[in-house]
């Protein structure tokens, strides 16, 4: 079982005028902080992202950028788009975020389930390009893809 937690809990973003497949991004101003299983990962300032990606027709029931999933979406985010891990470890990383955040167990469920039903769309679509973009905010030159192919407790400290 991982275990997360948000020494912050609402990024400080700023919204783009900027979209990706019709949802708006948002462009995380400071380094963003987040413990899992004890180690701490930063992401870094100048990261663009757009939440949790949630289509436009269920936007009323799950707000892309709610603040009780916004630190889990973020995380998931940039784990996902820089394919710092394994897409399994990152949707479980995001479960775990949640249930930090106190997002109610079927709240939380149905959104783990749609990331591991429709997140391999996303997923697919990363572009050598697009993976380093994000790595190089962070200094990580590596393109192994995933650059953690197998998630151990304490791989993911960074400085």
């Amino acid at each position: 079982m991982i275990t997360v937690e948000f020494p912050v809990l609402i990024p400080d973003t700023i919204g783009l005028n900027e979209y990706e497949d019709k949802r708006p991004l948002f462009l995380l101003q400071v380094d963003y902080e987040v413990i899992i299983d004890g180690s701490r990962l930063v992401i870094p300032a100048g990261f663009k992202y757009d939440y949790a990606s949630v289509p436009r027709g269920l936007w009323n029931t799950f707000l892309p950028y709610d603040p009780q999933y916004a630190g889990p979406a973020t995380a998931h985010d940039y784990l996902y788009g820089g394919e710092i891990i394994d897409r399994k470890t990152a949707d479980e990383i995001f479960l775990a975020g949640m249930e930090f955040t106190g997002v109610s167990k079927v709240k939380r469920n149905l959104m783990y389930a749609a990331v591991r039903l429709f997140g391999g769309f996303t997923y697919k679509k990363h572009t050598i390009e697009s993976i380093k973009e994000i790595r190089e905010l962070s200094g990580i030159k590596s393109t192994l893809r995933p650059l953690i192919p197998v998630y151990v407790k304490g791989c993911l400290n960074t400085p």
